[in-house]
């Protein structure tokens, strides 16, 4: 017995309570009298009402639970921004949160993600190995940048794809297609060799500045790695003739933020109407930074500038403040992707006869560099596949394109087989908020009764 429901307890009560009723009606026609005739047959329907509810009532349960759940708040942003959808997203990207929301299955082998975790690696890689600069468990820092060398150039082995060798010092690299009508930007981006990153001319620049006046119906891009001389935040410019777009990627990322675009042309001067605003950047780090310009007909040029932290303006930025990838005809050879590694990370690592031998920024820079070129490989392989047409892979992109940030973010926390909310609800104290304006609200949360987990959000 035990955890029955009130009604079948009190019917199993009242009806033994009334056959002790019946039976005592019979003893007193034999001749029980006094107060005992009513007293006895009520204390003893009162004690078998009493036991019967204690059989039939809730049974308790011991529950050990060893230390504090930990406690999880989820907040979602209700702006308008959130129901924008992201087909923007390069090839890559979109394949990986594809298979993050679920649009294309775990087990799927569709996709080659050796190229993607290659660049995590190398990213965790460049951060033990700034770390260890300063660190007092360096030795163990680097024994777990060797462990993770030896597993990378492991998954890399027999893979076909080529980087460069190096990087130019003090330069940044400039790109060229020519025969492209039209001032616009989306031009440029539409056009198959500038997708499939074949220039049809390339050269090297010493300062972010590009040369004037070398034709018509062009686009160029200008990109190279940014190397911030100061912690602190810093004020981008740009001008140009036609249209340009400056952009910037943290360390080991391929994926950029826009931080000034000029939609018409301007004259050949800084103007505050086209200052970004503040941008932290970090003394050490490699950002990739790129400045794309679209040229329609008459005078040409784009340069981009910075105010530095401590004020000071170098308009345009000079080439000491960068490295610029090799291109790929100009390099004299092109090294496969574990012979980077192995080169220019590992080598240095092994020869080392103590840590204090060791360059670690120039380690560091590598690796982030090394990462940022295995993701742009990876994201080159992506569209690949998305050309061959292979319809389990188009239909997992539709499906992610078709969907807004918000519906993505709900989808995540309440997946009924792999969501955050189910992962999580009976081991952590979960709430999630909903963020609107200055205010946040509590939108669900487990903590009056994780067994009845039921993931319904609806943000406002």
């Amino acid at each position: 017995m035990g955890d029955w429901s009130l009604g079948k307890a009190l019917g199993l009560s009242l009806l033994l309570v009334l056959i002790i009723t019946l039976l005592y009606r019979s003893e007193i026609r034999k001749g029980t009298t006094g107060s005992l005739k009513w007293m006895l047959p009520t204390l003893r329907c009162l004690a078998v009402l009493v036991l019967s509810l204690i059989l039939a009532g809730p049974v308790l349960r011991l529950q050990k639970e060893e230390g504090n759940r930990g406690r999880i708040t989820v907040f979602l942003d209700s702006s308008e921004s959130m129901n924008l959808k992201d087909n923007s997203f390069s090839p890559g990207r979109k394949i990986l949160l594809a298979k993050e929301h679920g649009f294309l299955p775990e087990e799927s082998k569709l996709v080659d993600l050796r190229l993607h975790h290659a660049s995590r690696a190398m990213e965790k890689v460049a951060i033990l190995i700034r770390e260890s600069k300063s660190s007092a468990s360096a030795t163990k820092n680097l024994q777990d940048v060797s462990s993770i060398l030896d597993t990378t150039l492991k998954n890399l082995k027999g893979m076909e794809s080529k980087v460069v060798a190096r990087n130019k010092e003090k330069h940044l690299l400039e790109e060229l297609w020519f025969n492209l009508d039209g001032e616009e930007l989306e031009i440029l981006f539409q056009n198959d060799r500038y997708k499939n990153g074949k220039p049809d001319q390339t050269n090297y620049l010493s300062k972010a500045e590009s040369r004037r006046n070398i034709g018509d119906r062009f686009g160029r891009k200008i990109r190279a790695f940014l190397q911030p001389p100061l912690d602190g935040e810093y004020k981008f410019w740009i001008f140009s003739d036609d249209c340009s777009l400056l952009r910037i990627a943290q360390p080991g990322k391929s994926n950029f933020r826009n931080i000034l675009e000029s939609k018409s042309y301007t004259p050949y001067a800084w103007s505050e109407n086209l200052r970004s605003e503040s941008i932290f950047l970090k003394a050490g780090e490699s950002y990739p930074i790129e400045m794309i310009h679209k040229e329609g007909a008459g005078d040409d040029f784009c340069s981009f500038g910075w105010t530095l932290p401590n004020g000071k303006q170098e308009r345009p930025i000079p080439g000491k403040r960068f490295s610029a990838p090799i291109s790929e005809k100009d390099a004299l050879q092109n090294l496969s992707l574990p012979e980077r590694i192995q080169k220019t990370i590992r080598a240095p690592l092994e020869q080392a006869t103590n840590s204090d031998t060791l360059n670690f920024e120039l380690l560091t820079r590598e690796a982030f560099e090394v990462s940022a070129l295995l993701e742009q490989n990876f994201d080159r392989y992506a569209d690949s596949l998305l050309d061959q047409n292979i319809i389990p892979l188009n239909e997992a992109i539709a499906n992610f394109e078709a969907f807004s940030r918000m519906d993505r973010a709900t989808r995540l926390l309440q997946h009924p087989t792999h969501g955050f909310l189910e992962e999580f609800k009976d081991t952590h104290i979960l709430e999630i908020r909903n963020l609107s304006q200055n205010a946040s609200k509590v939108i669900w949360d487990n903590q009056a009764d994780t067994s009845k987990f039921n993931p319904i959000i609806n943000p406002t």
